[in-house]
C-alpha cells in the first residue's frame, strides 16, 4: 500500500511509489471550480425542481397521448371490423315484388291518345 504523507503547510513530502497519488496532487489547481462554473452549477440546482416538474409533466402528457391514440386506433378497428361483418348481411340480394299493372294501364292509355 502506498503511503503518503502531506504537509499542507510546507512543501509536499512523498513517501513510497505513488506516481498518480503524486500527479493528483501536483494538479490540484486543475480540480478547482471556477466561479463560473459555481454560479452555473448553483443556477442549475435553483431551476432543478422547475425542470424536474415540466420533465414529469411531459411524461404523462406523452403516456396521456399514446393512450389515446391506442384507444383511436382500437375503436377504428373494431369500427372496421363490425362494418365488415354487417355489410355482408345488407349485400345479400332480395328480390321485391312489385304490382306496375296500374302504370301499365297509364303508359297504354298515353299511346292509345297520341294514335287517336
Amino acid at each position: 500500500m502506498c503511503e503518503l504523507f502531506v504537509n499542507l503547510e510546507r512543501d509536499f513530502t512523498f513517501t513510497g511509489r505513488c506516481d498518480i497519488i503524486k500527479t493528483l496532487i501536483q494538479n490540484k489547481g486543475d480540480s478547482i471550480m471556477s466561479q463560473k462554473k459555481v454560479d452555473n452549477y448553483k443556477a442549475l440546482k435553483a431551476n432543478r425542481r422547475n425542470e424536474q416538474r415540466k420533465e414529469k409533466f411531459y411524461d404523462i402528457l406523452e403516456k396521456v397521448v399514446g393512450i389515446v391514440v391506442c384507444v383511436a386506433l382500437v375503436a377504428w378497428i373494431g369500427y372496421s371490423v363490425y362494418d365488415k361483418v354487417t355489410e355482408k348481411d345488407a349485400s345479400a340480394v332480395q328480390q321485391t315484388v312489385m304490382d306496375t299493372s296500374a302504370l301499365d294501364n297509364y303508359t297504354s292509355g298515353l299511346s292509345a291518345d297520341t294514335v287517336e
